[in-house]
């Protein structure tokens, strides 16, 4: 706790003097739905509504292993994932808003290598699977507003429901078949974030927590019956530094710490946690109420963890 509290007020004692000369600005309904990625509140005005979709992809090709090393996978392995994401944000309150997101997941493993025992055999592997993920409800909460003197301090909630289907389907052997696209566990985050506004510029730094609550589903495809299994809880930090180019395109940087903690396997934990840092530079191009985002994921250091990078794209508008 010591440690959040020093955080917290190195970037509340950073950003208050960069603001000293802003001034209220009063705004009309339309201004307000025009605001940027830059300069909008950190939840939507009262009677808001943002409605949108997303779209992610990413391969699985290289890895940071135990020691933090980059390596490739040493089989002939090749795996894609992607889904797209509804989503909608409505604004209860100027501080108090409500959020939905609904996914479509595609998942792809690919995966060939030669067996030598008296011959050589060629073995394959083909498990594909797509189908809506999980459900996520979230709450937004403004503690504190900004103004002059102060930036913006934010809590978030947000819960997954394991509505996606967990179990593996149509099994011809342990190496053929269809992936679920729901983790079959329910899962609540928590997350504290600042924000600074010193127009062109933003600055952003947050802090969360992920609690898996576990659940039961087949582990193994060639397996009949569920068994017990929970996530390990996740831990999460980063800053962000945003600015304009002009007054329709922003550049987006981001930092981020991902801690995730032991999986547990009916009743057998794994024997280490994983960890990677990761930077996402984007952009973001702002129409009128129209905003279209562009993220990649670029790992830069890790272990036991991904070290493959990925792309986001998003589009919204403000109703």
């Amino acid at each position: 706790m010591r440690l959040l509290e020093k955080i917290l007020f190195v970037f509340l004692f950073l950003m208050t003097p960069q603001a000293m000369a802003q001034v209220e600005e009063q705004l009309t309904p339309v201004q307000k739905k025009q605001k940027t990625l830059v300069t909008e509140p950190q939840t939507l005005y009262k009677g808001f509504v943002r409605g949108g979709l997303s779209f992610s992809y990413g391969t699985v090709d290289k890895y940071f292993d135990a020691n933090g090393t980059r390596k490739s996978f040493t089989t002939n392995i090749w795996a894609s994932s992607w889904f797209v994401q509804a989503f909608v944000v409505y604004g209860v309150t100027d501080r108090l808003q409500v959020e939905f997101r609904l996914p479509y997941r595609v998942n792809n493993i690919y995966q060939s290598y030669d067996l030598e025992l008296d011959q050589v055999e060629t073995i394959k592997w083909n498990a594909s699977g797509n189908g809506l993920g999980d459900v996520n409800v979230g709450l937004g909460y403004q503690l504190v507003t900004e103004n002059p003197l102060r930036p913006s301090l934010t809590s978030y909630f947000t819960a997954s429901l394991p509505t996606g289907k967990k179990n593996p389907e149509a099994v011809v052997n342990d190496r053929e078949y269809k992936r679920p696209s729901g983790s079959g566990e329910p899962s609540l985050d928590v997350r504290l974030q600042v924000r600074r506004i010193a127009y062109p510029f933003s600055y952003t730094a947050s802090v969360s927590y992920t609690y898996f609550f576990g659940g039961k589903k087949i582990l193994d495809p060639l397996d009949s019956q569920e068994r017990p299994f929970r996530s390990g809880n996740n831990f999460n930090m980063d800053g962000s530094f945003n600015f304009h180019l002009n007054d329709w395109i922003a550049i987006q940087n981001t930092l981020t710490y991902f801690l995730s903690g032991k999986d547990e396997f009916d009743g057998v934990p794994e024997e280490e946690n994983s960890w990677v840092l990761q930077y996402y530079p984007g952009l973001s191009f702002q129409v009128k109420r129209f905003r279209i985002n562009e993220v990649f994921l670029v790992p830069i250091s890790g272990r036991q963890s991904s070290a493959d990078p990925s792309y986001i794209f998003a589009l919204s508008y403000v109703f």
